[in-house]
Formats: structure tokens, sequence, C-alpha cells
């Protein structure tokens, strides 16, 4: 995820409680970023089920990550109201 401007929020999930979705900026392939997550040696609990490409990723106005704005991107683009 070098180079990339990216965030990383919950979302609902019937059967864990919740699923990790990554947001990010780029011109890769959802598959192939989560591929080298994977590959990343961090453990498997801590890597996102569910990434997406963003036009852009949500931002405070100062700058600092939009989390509340986010969660609702990451919902809408799964598919989970």
């Amino acid at each position: 995820m070098e180079g990339c401007d990216y965030v990383v929020t919950t979302v609902p999930d019937s059967a864990k409680g919740e699923k990790i979705v990554l947001l990010y900026q780029g011109d890769k392939d959802p598959k192939q970023v989560l591929s080298e997550l994977r590959a990343s040696g961090f453990p498997p609990i801590m890597l996102p089920s569910l990434a997406f490409p963003v036009e852009k990723v949500p931002k405070l106005g100062t700058g600092k990550a939009d989390f509340t704005g986010a969660k609702k991107l990451a919902k809408e683009l799964a598919g989970i109201k």
C-alpha cells in the first residue's frame, strides 16, 4: 500500500459481528491488494475481508481521516444498510 492513500474501517457482519474493510485510492485491483496484504505476514485476524478502490478517501477539513464518512461509504460499497 506504499504510495496509496487509504483508510480502514469496519462494517457489520452477521457471522463474526464485524469485518474489516479497506478503502484505498489507486489503480490496483482489490483482489491483488488483498493478496498482497495476506502475503505481508500480518495475522489473518488483522487483515481486511473486503477492499474497495475509491475516487477519494474520506477526509476531514483538517486532512485527517473521516472515520464516520469512511464507515458510511464502506457500508454503501459492501451493500449493507
